[in-house]
């Protein structure tokens, strides 16, 4: 019900089989730490926000692997990852926050309900079944198949219909900077208010969207290599300032909407190979 903070030398093990891994309805930090967390649901999880300074983390999770949302969902639950390296295998998204997300001098891999199948499908989605099951499918057999707790949000989630698939999904803005991140994910691989990569290496796939913001993408520097997509970035705006940008598609590699749709390129290497249209603007490219 406090401020959680996990510091200093050892490793703490974390095997959650009914409910989140670790949680805390405030702050949780992590400062040069090791831990691992084995969870049915969120594997770590904060009602306020989460810091990871120097951590090396390896989770596996039935639902989000890093998680900050509180009742109200406050866009100031906000994720901060620098000098870290992290791996997550999530039934849900890898990392999603309720505000923004912050990468920096960091190591991840993100591998969400499974990864990227080159399905490319207009509406990628996954499942938790073998086979579509209705929202009234029985929670005593997804109890039996661990595949949620009975009283998680994860749980909540699928039944509702509302449940995501990202790498990283965040209401607020992703910044990404001298980070090397390794993302396949059945959903898009990041989605966020907007998305700005200053400098460092992505590799990207995904059975949905590459890129996907609601406001702007803005690449500055660095190596993007989106290899599977369904769109390759898709946002309201894209501007590429430097760096190199690779794109794989099966639809456009840009694809802006509104009436105000831009995509402009001022430096930078941009290589799209797409199946469809290279890219497609609202106004002006």
């Amino acid at each position: 019900k406090d401020n959680l903070v996990i510091e200093g030398k050892g490793t703490v093990t974390v095997s959650a089989g009914f409910n989140k891994g670790i949680f805390s309805k405030k702050d949780i930090t992590f400062k040069d730490a090791t831990v691992n967390v084995l969870s049915a649901d969120d594997g770590i999880r904060s009602k306020d926000s989460i810091e990871i300074a120097g951590g090396k983390l390896k989770i596996t999770s039935g639902g989000d692997g890093i998680r900050t949302k509180d009742d109200i969902g406050d866009i100031g639950s906000k994720i901060v990852i620098h000098d870290s390296d992290i791996t997550i295998t999530s039934e849900l998204d890898g990392i999603e926050s309720a505000g923004d997300v912050l990468m920096y001098g960091s190591k991840l891999s993100i591998n969400s309900n499974g990864g990227s199948t080159g399905r490319h499908s207009d509406k990628a989605a996954a499942s938790f079944f073998e086979e579509p099951k209705s929202p009234t499918e029985d929670k005593n057999l997804l109890f039996a198949l661990r595949k949620a707790t009975l009283d998680s949000s994860a749980l909540e989630e699928i039944l509702s219909g509302s449940s995501s698939f990202c790498g990283i999904a965040a209401k607020g803005e992703v910044t990404l900077n001298e980070t090397t991140l390794k993302i396949s994910s059945v959903d898009d691989a990041v989605y966020a208010g907007s998305i700005i990569i200053e400098n460092g290496q992505y590799s990207l796939s995904s059975d949905d969207d590459g890129l996907h913001a609601v406001k702007e993408v803005s690449i500055k520097d660095g190596e993007v290599n989106i290899a599977d997509s369904y769109e390759g970035i898709e946002s309201e705006e894209i501007n590429v300032d430097g760096g190199k940008l690779f794109i794989k598609a099966y639809n456009n590699g840009f694809d802006t909407y509104g009436k105000d749709g831009t995509v402009e390129i001022d430096g930078g290497y941009v290589h799209i190979d797409s199946d469809s249209k290279g890219d497609k603007s609202g106004t002006k490219i």
